[in-house]
């Protein structure tokens, strides 16, 4: 697809006097050689010196000019549409690195209905969520736990099987064990089990708007843009889901930072981790007072009533309805398994164009309706506190 870009790069060639065409080529060898008394006269397109002519000359003159000067190097002379290799010099330029992926580590919480003898549960342990999408996520235990003799339950803390967001999966979502351990009846994580979230390896659109960002943050006052740099330097945060209130909630020179993530919560771990990075490690300005909390969050109850097309069968409709489910699951921000349009602080959020993601997701998705009209936001973000998805 041709952006606006494109046009302009492409604008830039024709400005410096540089063939994009064929044609344009032929007509410019045409050009130089009457200017040096030298004109083709066989110059046919079935020519066997032209053709000669043309796979010397005029091939790599297109090849240079579309694949190389259009769609690589004047793309990636700009900040705004530089990609790969190309961004991260942008980046070394202002010393900021790409940021890797991570691992989520946290802990679950091992159960039993009768607290009598002692269970063991071996390290290496699964647990595991639901399938998603076709996709199930796997945590697996870091070392042996004990649960002693009256005691219910033992939380061990434990590391996905490989590194992403996808894992930073809201409570309750670890709920499967895939092999039984002996004398455990259940196995859940709770709303704060995560240590250290899970990353993806820092995309192109991410890390550009934090080099962008560091251009306003190289100053000797603590702004926004700093805090920002600061903040985001943790490896599961990005430029977007940064908030401030600067209306000095403690007094004057306060301010609160508020953290989203694009897949479940941040932990209180992660949200100390950042305010001890800021305020105890020196990382703020003279007589600021910074405070990280977790985006303020607002909890509703949401039915969704869904048709699918005729001649469908039971098998697929109990399949559309676990996809539909986990699909506006993702709206909300409990995985990121189907690529939606997010809930967001400071916004209303539209069901009329979750239903329009929906139909593009499920062509067996005849008709869907939501129990809500609107979420309007302020500074807090919507979260489900109850989904059903229905057949009439």
């Amino acid at each position: 697809m041709t952006t606006e870009f494109d046009k302009a790069f492409e604008k830039m060639v024709v400005d410096a006097g540089l063939p994009t065409t064929d044609a344009q080529a032929k007509q410019k060898w045409n050009s130089v050689a009457q200017e040096v008394n030298s004109p083709f006269n066989n110059n046919s397109d079935y020519s066997p010196f032209w053709r000669t002519i043309s796979a010397l000359v005029t091939a790599p003159l297109m090849w240079i000019v579309k694949d190389l000067l259009l769609t690589q190097l004047l793309p990636n002379m700009f900040l705004r549409t530089a990609k790969g290799v190309f961004l991260e010099l942008f980046g070394w330029a202002v010393d900021l690195p790409l940021k890797q992926a991570a691992k989520a580590k946290g802990a679950v919480v091992f159960a039993r209905l009768l607290a009598a003898g002692e269970v063991i549960i071996p390290a290496g342990t699964v647990v595991q969520s639901p399938v998603i999408n076709g996709k199930t996520y796997h945590l697996i235990t870091l070392a042996s736990a004990t649960m002693l003799d009256g005691v219910a339950s033992v939380s061990v803390n434990c590391e996905a099987v490989e590194a992403g967001a996808g894992y930073n999966l809201p409570a309750g979502y670890y709920a499967i064990l895939p092999v039984a351990v002996p004398g455990v009846d259940s196995v859940t994580n709770t709303a704060n089990w995560l240590q250290s979230a899970g990353a993806d390896k820092e995309s192109d659109d991410d890390y550009r708007l934090r080099i962008r960002n560091q251009f306003t943050a190289v100053n000797q006052y603590h702004t926004d843009s700093v805090y920002t740099k600061i903040i985001t330097s943790f490896a599961n945060i990005n430029t977007r889901n940064v908030f401030f209130q600067h209306d000095a909630p403690r007094g004057p020179g306060t301010a609160n930072a508020f953290i989203l993530m694009d897949v479940g919560q941040p932990s209180g771990q992660l949200l100390a981790d950042i305010e001890t990075h800021v305020m105890d490690d020196g990382n703020h300005g003279h007589g600021d007072d910074l405070r990280v909390f977790a985006m303020p969050e607002t909890f509703h109850n949401l039915v969704a009533t869904i048709q699918a097309v005729p001649n469908t069968t039971p098998e697929e409709k109990t399949q559309l309805q676990a996809s539909v489910y986990d699909a506006i699951a993702a709206a909300f921000r409990q995985n990121n398994q189907y690529a939606m349009t997010l809930t967001q602080p400071w916004s209303e959020f539209s069901f009329s164009r979750l239903a329009a993601e929906l139909h593009a997701l499920f062509p067996d998705l005849y008709a869907v309706s939501f129990s809500l009209p609107s979420i309007t936001s302020t500074l807090n973000v919507p979260r489900l506190s109850s989904l059903q998805v229905v057949y009439p």
